[in-house]
């Protein structure tokens, strides 16, 4: 990094700042802060060693009214000087001890505002990103700050001091994954309300399941946030099918089994699926049986947890042959057919492979879930026999839910195959 007394200076100022304990109210009046120092990062990666960082000063005027307010001046890079106008709202973090400033940015800023934060001793930190990627910290000091805040009352939010890193893309992110597979035996009963398995008929089957945990950390610098999730996913069904009994039904779903921070279980952010804001995608689950045997009859009952609409809509497409297993039934099959959900849909030509797209479901907690209660699938061809799997594919995007109504992040997806083995039985 260029400049070493100003890394100590500003490391000196940071872990004053993140010690700091919390604001309670707002600035009634204009404020001009004197000591503002700050770095430029044109390219910020994970860990970042600031080696390619250049010094930042800036002149600014704070000046809050209730809970909003706006930041105004000249932010010097280098050589360069930056005029700034920025509007913000204020809110009272229920996570770290301080207040938070959430910019109101435009397509045709040449900063966009990320996060300010203020902190009772006061200091106060403000993220910028410009328009190449770039990032911008400033150090901001006022002694008066806590007086200034006491003034008025202002709203509260889940939102965390580094929130402001999810929005950096996938520059910042580290990620890890951990898998393992499991088959139990279970009860199936009926439970409404609870899961897709309030469509199962009572009586026994069996579950096969992966669970898949993925860490996503976001750093720069000194400021980090870690998040996992770990998903469930799960076939249920009869582990057998037989000349006498040749159609079986099988559910399907990704449940969240857990979410925590490095210090344990915790209720996160991170949300899976589509909730019908900008851009979001939709989880897909794919399944393919046995070409040589089996054929699906019957896909009907999705249902999730939570729906972004008050139907949400289900897209789903049929294969007819698919081949082999190996295959991904996902990416195989084009989505051709798009109806209304709980819409009971029999293909044409009996099919082995089917694609489904949850649009509009999505899950936010721990047990929460999407999924397809009822696959009908038909011991067609009973010259084979024999233990044979069925394959479900689940592709499953991840969101940080930004807190204020901020909207969501992509950050990542998660994908993963369960087995289902079912016995295959032409003699009874």
């Amino acid at each position: 990094m260029k400049g070493k007394p100003l890394f100590a200076v500003l490391l000196g100022l940071l872990m004053v700042g993140v010690t700091a304990g919390g604001a309670t109210g707002n600035v009634t009046a204009k404020s001009f802060v004197s000591q503002q120092i700050g770095i430029y990062d044109p390219h910020p990666v994970f860990g970042d060693s600031l080696k390619d960082t250049i010094k930042a000063t800036a002149e600014l005027h704070v000046n809050v009214h209730r809970n909003v307010g706006s930041l105004e001046g000249r932010i010097f890079i280098g050589n360069k000087v930056l005029s700034i106008k920025k509007h913000f709202f204020l809110v009272r973090s229920k996570v770290f001890n301080g207040c938070a400033m959430i910019f109101n940015n435009s397509p045709n800023d040449k900063l966009k505002g990320l996060q300010g934060n203020i902190y009772k001793n006061g200091t106060i930190f403000l993220f910028f990103k410009d328009k190449r990627g770039g990032l911008l910290f400033i150090q901001m000091y006022d002694p008066s700050v806590l007086l200034k805040l006491s003034k008025l009352r202002i709203p509260s939010e889940n939102i965390d001091e580094n929130e402001w890193l999810w929005k950096l893309g996938t520059t910042v992110v580290r990620t890890k994954t951990i898998t393992r597979t499991t088959g139990n035996y279970m009860i199936l009963s009926y439970n409404p309300g609870s899961s897709v398995l309030a469509t199962a008929p009572s009586g026994s089957g069996w579950a096969s399941s992966t669970f898949i945990t993925k860490w996503f950390e976001v750093g720069w610098w000194i400021f980090k946030t870690k998040y996992s999730i770990t998903l469930e996913l799960r076939v249920y069904g009869p582990p057998y099918i037989t000349r006498s009994s040749p159609q079986m039904t099988y559910q399907a779903e990704v449940r969240i089994h857990n979410e925590g921070t490095e210090s344990g279980s915790k209720d996160t952010p991170l949300l899976i699926g589509d909730s019908a804001q900008f851009g979001p995608e939709a989880v897909e689950m794919g399944m393919i049986v046995p070409e040589e045997c089996d054929r699906i009859m019957l896909v009907s009952h999705h249902s999730a947890s939570h729906y972004a609409l008050k139907l949400g809509d289900v897209g789903l497409s049929f294969g007819f042959t698919l081949g082999p297993m190996s295959l991904d039934p996902i990416t195989a099959i084009s989505l051709v057919f798009s109806g209304g959900l709980n819409d009971d849909i029999e293909p044409t030509h009996p099919a082995n492979a089917v694609h489904i797209k949850y649009n509009d479901m999505y899950a936010l907690h721990p047990g929460e879930y999407i999924g397809t209660g009822e696959i009908v699938v038909n011991y067609e061809y009973q010259q084979y026999s024999g233990v044979k799997p069925f394959r479900v594919k689940f592709r499953v995007p991840v969101y940080y839910q930004l807190s204020a109504s901020q909207g969501l992040q992509r950050v990542g997806v998660i994908e993963g195959v369960v087995y289902h083995y079912v016995t295959h039985d032409n003699t009874s």
